[in-house]
């Protein structure tokens, strides 16, 4: 009986270190600092940005075709940062004229952990919503990204009013994100961004389909005719029209997977991105937006 009474303690006591144990593994947080209220809802990440000062603001992520979607699988983290940081401020575009809004100093991280196994095909959309700045028509407030350590650039692929709403699409998710004030004229950003286009398509040359390249690559040099002869409404209908041709073409003829845990180029995503950011410049050079 003294044996079977300690076997039952000793059972007992096992099963409260196991159940003590799981509840402090759950009670560890599976994402960086800076976030709140996260939610996962199909494809669909939501929650709110909350720093010291009062800072705040509603993040929304949504993947296309996404795997493995969980809170520990992202690696979201968001912090304030100086106004004046030289090591963030040179990471800017050349001749970049931007600074860093007081009212919103908050760089947002997606950086997945080594043993991340999060996957997807397509695209991935992030959008960030604050109170704390104005949007305005012609506003010069804009969201540059880059991966982490590495140069800024504008990814600003729609903004409104609310009081700011801006988001992006992604090829990939490693990112880092910083609302900016950006002083260029738009027809120095759509330069630039014409330029990563095209170079985005000639560095990917031997992993596209032969008749897909041909056929992209001519959009794309009809768009830039288009754009240095300020037809911006036939450059956008001629975007729109390589956007479609990039996603019917996606998987055998054009790579679109990326995974955390695999050397994968989303070579789709990263043409729709760049095709994303470049039509709502133009978009907002035409004052539409």
């Amino acid at each position: 009986m003294i044996k079977t009474f300690n076997r039952a303690v000793f059972t007992l006591a096992l099963g409260c270190v196991t159940l003590l144990t799981l509840g402090a593994l759950s009670a560890v947080p599976a994402v960086g600092s800076g976030l709140e209220d996260l939610q996962i809802s199909g494809q669909t990440v939501t929650g709110r940005i909350a720093l010291p000062g009062g800072i705040e603001a509603s993040l929304e992520i949504t993947f296309e075709n996404v795997q493995n979607l969980t809170l520990a699988n992202l690696g979201l983290s968001a912090e304030l940062v100086s106004l004046t940081d030289p090591g963030l401020l040179a990471r800017f575009p050349s001749g970049a004229v931007a600074s860093i809004p007081a009212a919103f100093p908050v760089l947002l991280r997606f950086v997945p952990p080594a043993t991340s196994t999060l996957s997807f095909q397509g695209v991935v959309s992030a959008e960030i919503y604050t109170h704390h700045l104005t949007y305005t028509p012609g506003t010069q407030l804009r969201l540059f990204s880059a991966e982490p350590g590495g140069p800024f650039e504008d990814v600003s692929a729609w903004m409104d009013s609310g009081s700011y709403r801006v988001g992006a699409v992604h090829p990939e998710f490693y990112r880092e994100q910083l609302i900016v004030l950006d002083t260029r004229m738009f027809q120095a950003v759509i330069s630039q961004q014409a330029d990563a286009l095209e170079q985005t398509l000639d560095n990917h040359v031997g992993d596209i389909d032969t008749n897909v390249f041909l056929q992209l690559e001519s959009l794309i040099d009809q768009a830039r005719t288009q754009i240095s002869n300020d037809d911006v409404e036939g450059a956008q209908a001629t975007l729109s029209s390589l956007q479609q041709t990039v996603v019917s073409q996606s998987g055998e003829s054009i790579p679109d997977a990326w995974a955390a845990d695999e050397e994968l180029t989303n070579v789709a995503g990263r043409l729709r991105a760049d095709i994303a950011r470049l039509s709502h410049s133009l978009q907002r050079q035409g004052g539409s937006s």
